[in-house]
């Protein structure tokens, strides 16, 4: 039914009969007939478990004549999610997303009832990678199993021998900017079951660009998030036609895989005022009902303008973000830019008055949690009012000039201190905590850990460390994205915070999905009674992860260690071993507790 060659040596071959489909191994060092799809073959070989499902190894094949395809059953997609249909010849229903070549073979995005698959074919017209896409197609060939590390089905491919097993029921647009136009309003409202969705046109002005990820547009009625793999040149004000698949990017009403062609003409968007603590509303806490979720997404995608004090600035590899606070809220501002001309404007302390695109995020249950602004350009940071003059240098030049007025430079002196106290303060605390997670960053940690080590040596006390790695987080940010595993992240924090609090020790982002937790005063057992007690309580957060299969959930897998203060060791020491029991918890299946002592292992599952 199928049959890819790379470079001359068979690679995937797929064989059916009036029982099943197969998948075929061949043995390389045999000299193999011209196999073709459609041809009858008698294959001997060895029953192997295969990488997934059963196959046959070290193939022979004979070729015996021509014969017909079996006629293909046309699937639903939820019927192929189990896997018991791998290496079958099937026909699917759909519309093309998106189309590319890679590896000299076309890789067709499909959407069908229910899901999106990808089709794969050897051999292809030149031009279908972009032709195809919003045609309504049935495809026919051999499916096959996406699967992970622990061979659990996590999708499936369809591979398709020829063009021939494309059948267009429906063309494309020749000219998909000439479709009717659209309003932003109608994307992702309600449609009745039964219907295929196809590409439409919105013409509207773009509010906001964030290079490599997605632009903002509106049309007054209006706002949607833009996801273009091919990109957009267009830039805020511009007027602009977007043809996409309606959608969901990034939790918001959008198009997918979209193309855009600028239009002529400049457009201003209406620009709405509103104070910090309205886009997050209290009510939003409070109220459980719908009216409390809908108060946290009333801003979310539109142009506003909102004031603040900046408390931090900093500027990374492909932005500059800017740390405010107003109306008892803390959010951030991102200008896509490193361009030098911010500096001057986000100035610690500054009262400013900020234009950009609002972005909430949610949680699990759609909730508002935090927001940020994304702004256009430096014009977008207007200054209302400098921070105030007096600073530590021209403290102490003040100092020099009025000596001789003693009891008022003292004076001065004091009130100044107390001002750039609070402020170092507020700037030390910001540069110790996680900005995503609100847990202590590895800074923070390493401080704590030495002093608390000097303290247990001191008075002789026990000290623990936990060292906590999500499991296949990778896998749940590939599936979901990068945004909701940042929310599962803030999630996990919530539960270890539950579970040890601040008198009781310190929880910290040691880097990526991986936190350590410091108890001091702590012996090896009770730390491990903790560990446990914070791995059961991620478990019990039910968060899916349907990165490593449908219905599997979020876990952690926990290190712990102990040290004595009479004996001998250092926190590189006290880490390393907690390193070493996660290592160990990770390498028995994760989602464990392991503590590794001298003459024990105590493992918790």
């Amino acid at each position: 039914t199928y049959l890819d060659t790379f470079g001359g040596n068979f690679a995937d071959l797929f064989i059916q009969d009036e029982t099943a489909g197969i998948f075929v191994f061949l043995d390389q060092s045999v000299s193999l007939p011209a196999v073709l799809p459609g041809q009858v073959v008698e294959v001997s070989g060895v029953s192997t478990p295969g990488d997934f499902s059963p196959c046959i190894a070290d193939a022979r094949i004979r070729i015996l004549g021509r014969g017909s395809l079996p006629k293909p059953r046309r699937l639903q997609f939820d019927e192929l999610l189990g896997s018991s249909e791998d290496g079958q010849w099937a026909e699917l229903e759909g519309v093309i997303r998106s189309g590319r070549v890679k590896t000299g073979r076309l890789f067709m995005n499909v959407a069908t009832y229910g899901g999106t698959f990808l089709a794969i074919m050897p051999n292809y017209p030149e031009n279908w990678a972009t032709t195809l896409v919003d045609a309504k197609v049935a495809i026919t060939g051999a499916l096959a199993a996406i699967f992970n590390d622990r061979r659990q089905a996590v999708g499936f491919r369809l591979f398709v021998p020829e063009p021939s097993f494309i059948h267009v029921e429906e063309q494309p647009p020749a000219d998909p900017f000439a479709i009717d136009p659209s309003t932003t309003i109608s994307v992702a409202q309600f449609r009745p079951q039964g219907h295929l969705q196809r590409r439409i046109r919105v013409r509207a002005t773009v509010t906001a660009v964030e290079p490599g990820r997605a632009f903002y547009v509106s049309d007054g009625r209006g706002n949607l998030q833009i996801q273009s793999a091919s990109g957009c040149p267009a830039h805020a004000g511009d007027l602009v036609d977007v043809v996409g698949f309606p959608g969901s990017v990034e939790g918001r009403p959008g198009l997918q895989d979209a193309i855009c062609r600028v239009g002529r003409g400049h457009s201003t968007s209406l620009v709405i005022p509103v104070p910090a603590d309205e886009v997050l509303p209290s009510i939003i806490d409070s109220d459980p009902t719908g009216y409390g979720l809908e108060a946290g997404k009333k801003y979310d995608g539109q142009l506003v303008r909102i004031q603040g004090k900046i408390l931090h600035s900093s500027r990374g590899a492909d932005r500059y973000t800017v740390v405010l606070s107003a109306g008892g809220r803390t959010f951030s501002a991102e200008l896509p830019s490193r361009g030098g001309a911010v500096d001057k404007l986000a100035e610690t302390g500054a009262q400013v008055s900020l234009t950009g695109v609002c972005l909430v995020t949610f949680d699990q249950y759609r909730r508002g949690q935090y927001f940020r602004i994304l702004l256009r350009s430096p014009d977008d940071i207007i200054v209302k009012e400098r921070p105030p003059w007096w600073n530590l240098r021209r403290t102490l030049t003040a100092l020099c000039i009025t000596a001789l007025l003693f009891t008022v430079a003292v004076t001065w002196i004091l009130v100044l201190r107390r001002q750039v106290a609070q402020r170092t303060r507020q700037i030390r605390e910001l540069s110790l905590i996680d900005p995503l997670t609100g847990a202590a960053n590895r800074r923070h940690f390493d401080e704590e850990l030495r002093a608390e080590f000097q303290q247990a040596r001191d008075s002789g006390a026990p000290l623990a460390l936990l060292m906590i790695d999500i499991d296949h987080f990778k896998a749940l940010n590939d599936s979901e994205g990068h945004q909701r595993g940042d929310e599962y992240l803030i999630e996990v924090v919530r539960a270890l915070q539950s579970v040890v609090t601040r008198r009781s020790g310190l929880v910290a982002r040691y880097g990526g999905e991986e936190f350590a937790v410091i108890l001091p005063d702590m012996p090896a057992e009770g730390a491990r009674v903790i560990g446990e007690t914070i791995r059961r309580r991620v478990e019990h957060l039910q968060i899916p992860n349907a990165g490593i299969a449908p219905g599997q959930h979020l876990s952690v897998s926990v290190g712990v260690a102990a040290w004595s203060g009479k004996d001998d060791g250092s926190p590189a020491n006290l880490v390393s071993a907690a390193d070493r029991a996660l290592y160990r918890a990770k390498s028995l299946g994760r989602n464990r507790t392991i503590i590794l002592q001298r003459n024990a292992e105590r493992t918790c599952a």
